[in-house]
């Protein structure tokens, strides 16, 4: 809409039509005073006609409404343009001088302030005089202040003839500071801030910590936007000034105890979120439908549902609440169903648990279990991301009730995909047949082969090695190829070949090292001397393994067997070093420079705040932090290990006699007729969908040494290749 009057604006003034134009502003003005936008615009297409004196009378009009409706800041920017458009009007001196003064009427300097902007002299530019009022009416005297170097401060005196604030920081007593900087360089703080509390009395907050925390946390939350603030912000605001942060945590459980019976103040689900202080008492069902009626979906919905059964007494939930939730379970199990078995499988073991509270719960589900399991193309996915192991059980329990003369082949599907810590149960169920047991083998043997679609039931076979009830069971997988399996899938998550898991990563860590490495002693009595070499060379190969695990895992080789020790010194007798091109040894040393200076630091801050949240046994942060500490350490100490070996390609030793690091093959297919070229180069240097391959790869190694004219076979996954070398190019320089 604008753009439309602007435009017609313009076409009036380009035709001399000036009176016209003015009137539709003045009947713009008379029908919306309010619309600042509109009006600014209209000034610009005066201005470049040279109409600014008109511009600014008529801009001038609109103030007066703006001020009655409280549109301040609006005003402002009114007037700042006129400003811009009549900088030396004696009359717009008068009118915006005024406007001031109503403005800060309450402000007792004022005629001071007016005096010393030299507003009533037409020779002095209005812009100047206005940032004079501006920056000499944002702070009074007796206002509080924050500065970021000196901390917080009170305004003691302000000189307006000189324009100079008086200022007592807590570090520098009667500092003096230019107006003018001081509206950029300071932060007002408003007298009930906490921190312009901690300045007036320190000791009286001290006593509120003690005696009435509650109101403390009011304060605080006073002090925010909105009365909002996460917990490291109401941390942030009390210790160390007036928690010790060595008391934080014992003073925190007990505060935020007290909290939960407070009628005033929301406390967050999760740590992140907020804390929220409201004018009016807040009932707990207010409460807890206010958080509800926040989220947006389903599956936020869901959560919160779940989690409010867990952790909230069962007497705290009012009739009207429950009703509430379990029209919407019911509502979310019909609308998903079919859409997203997922959600609709939470959410009716989420009603089957409110049936403790809810005796009819279950009647707002329209679709029972069974009928649930039917529609569920495949029952693994909702079983298996399922929030709650409860539930999970409770599922695995109705596919028994439900599905008397299929249960078993149901639970043979689940058993690939159902979480670690439910295999026992599925297991348990099926060897009460003696029948199934092949049909359990078959399903292991899959986990095995690919452990990358399986990895619960492989880490539960690996656990259970040793186990006399599952002896029979998992005999097959009893050798010490099951650690070359471990290592495997190990390499699989560092790598990122599939989404890492700490869950899986630390619980095969746990397997690998656990009781002095006794799950490998046991493994190595089990298997013959050529699956130990080979797995010996798995572990020196393997990029997963910290020095110093290698080194423990390889020992119990060595003690086990001599052959494996014959092969320990083959090895230490070839060449350490590995190849690499320069541009990818640079990239991998800006790797360990961003890892050793950047991530590992953080890493430490991150420790530091998660150890300062509590206790430590219940402390997600702090685990979290920790882990990733392990990770970080064995990857700074593996990139240090590769980079010391490192040397750059000699591309001057590269030759068209042989194939070696550094050339290019090409080769004819025998088998489908067609050529194919790669180009062998450093360990990190692999671009397969480009040709490249590194000289580490099996291909590299069937190519390397072989002249024109040899030929090759080899296999890419299930695929057979025959090639003959028909050229072999040296590469001269870095690709």
């Amino acid at each position: 809409m604008i753009s439309i009057y602007r435009d017609e604006i313009r076409d009036l003034l380009n035709h001399n039509r000036t009176q016209e134009a003015e009137d539709i502003w003045l009947q713009l003005l008379e029908d919306d005073p309010l619309d600042s936008e509109l009006f600014l615009a209209f000034s610009h297409e005066f201005e470049k006609k040279g109409f600014s004196k008109e511009a600014g009378i008529l801009l001038n009009m609109s103030i007066p409404h703006l001020m009655q409706e409280q549109c301040i800041e609006e005003a402002y920017t009114i007037m700042k343009r006129i400003a811009q458009l009549t900088p030396y009007d004696e009359e717009a001196h008068t009118k915006i001088a005024d406007y001031f003064r109503s403005i800060y009427k309450k402000t007792p300097n004022i005629e001071k302030i007016l005096s010393v902007s030299g507003i009533n002299n037409p020779a002095i530019s209005l812009q100047q005089t206005m940032d004079t009022i501006l920056n000499l009416t944002a702070f009074s005297p007796g206002d509080f202040c924050k500065h970021k170097s000196w901390g917080m401060g009170k305004i003691v005196d302000i000189d307006y003839d000189s324009q100079i604030l008086l200022i007592d920081f807590y570090a520098k007593k009667n500092h003096k500071m230019d107006a003018t900087l001081a509206v950029t360089a300071l932060e007002k703080i408003p007298d009930h801030h906490i921190s312009a509390l901690k300045y007036k009395n320190m000791n009286k907050l001290k006593e509120l910590a003690e005696d009435d925390p509650i109101e403390l946390i009011k304060i605080v939350l006073r002090s925010f936007d909105d009365n909002k603030a996460t917990l490291q912000e109401i941390s942030d605001s009390l210790s160390p000034d007036i928690i010790d942060i060595k008391d934080w945590k014992k003073w925190w459980d007990k505060t935020k105890n007290q909290l939960k019976t407070s009628l005033y103040i929301v406390s967050p689900e999760r740590k992140q979120h907020s804390y929220q202080l409201f004018d009016k008492p807040v009932s707990l069902d207010d409460k807890l439908l206010k958080k509800y009626a926040k989220l947006s979906t389903v599956e936020e919905k869901l959560s919160f549902i779940s989690t409010q059964l867990k952790k909230q007494p069962k007497d705290m939930f009012s009739d009207p609440v429950l009703e509430i939730f379990s029209n919407d379970l019911g509502k979310f199990i019909s609308d998903t169903a079919e859409s997203d078995p997922s959600i609709a499988f939470e959410a009716y073991y989420t009603l089957v648990s409110m049936s403790q509270l809810m005796p009819n719960a279950l009647d707002k589900s329209p679709i029972r279990n069974k009928e649930l399991f039917e529609k569920a193309k495949n029952i693994s996915v909702p079983i298996c991301s399922m929030s709650k192991m409860e539930y999970q059980k409770q599922a695995l329990n109705d596919i028994k009730n439900c599905f008397p003369d299929q249960w078993t082949e149901m639970y043979l599907v689940l058993l690939k995909d159902i979480p670690f810590e439910l295999i026992d149960d599925i297991i348990d169920d099926l060897m009460k047949a003696p029948e199934n047991l092949e049909e359990i083998q078959k399903v292991l043997q899959f986990a095995y082969d690919f452990i990358g679609d399986a990895e619960d039931l492989v880490l539960w076979t690996a656990k259970n090695i040793g186990n006399p009830a599952q002896k029979d069971l998992i005999k097959q997988f009893s050798n010490i190829v099951l650690l070359e399996k471990l290592i495997d899938l190990l390499d699989l998550h560092n790598s990122g070949v599939i989404n890492s898991s700490d869950r899986i990563v630390n619980k095969l860590d746990d397997l690998i090292r656990k009781n002095n490495f006794h799950f490998v002693t046991q493994l190595l009595k089990l298997s013959t001397t050529d699956q130990k070499i080979r797995v010996a060379q798995t572990i020196m190969n393997c990029s997963s393994l910290d020095k110093t695990t290698k080194q423990s895992l390889l020992a119990k080789f060595i003690i086990d067997s001599p052959d494996v020790k014959q092969l320990m010194k083959s090895e230490s007798t070839q060449s350490a070093a590995i190849y690499s091109s320069e541009k990818m040894f640079e990239k991998k040393q800006a790797e360990l420079y961003h890892i050793s200076n950047v991530l590992i630091p953080q890493n430490a801050r991150d420790i530091g705040t998660a150890r300062a949240h509590g206790d430590l046994r219940e402390n997600f942060e702090f685990k979290a932090a920790k882990e990733e500490q392990t990770r970080l350490l064995r990857l700074k100490e593996e990139l240090e290990d590769m980079l010391s070996k490192t040397r750059i390609i000699d591309y001057s030793k590269a030759n068209d006699k042989q194939v070696s690091l550094a050339t290019k093959v090409v080769l004819n297919d025998l088998l489908n007729n067609r050529t194919v070229t790669y180009s062998i180069l450093g360990i990190w240097d692999s671009e397969p969908e480009n040709g490249v391959i590194s000289y580490l790869t099996p291909l590299a190694k069937e190519l390397i040494g072989k002249k024109v004219g040899d030929e090759v076979e080899f296999s890419i996954g299930n695929e057979n290749h025959h090639h003959i070398i028909a050229e072999i190019i040296p590469i001269t320089a870095e690709p």
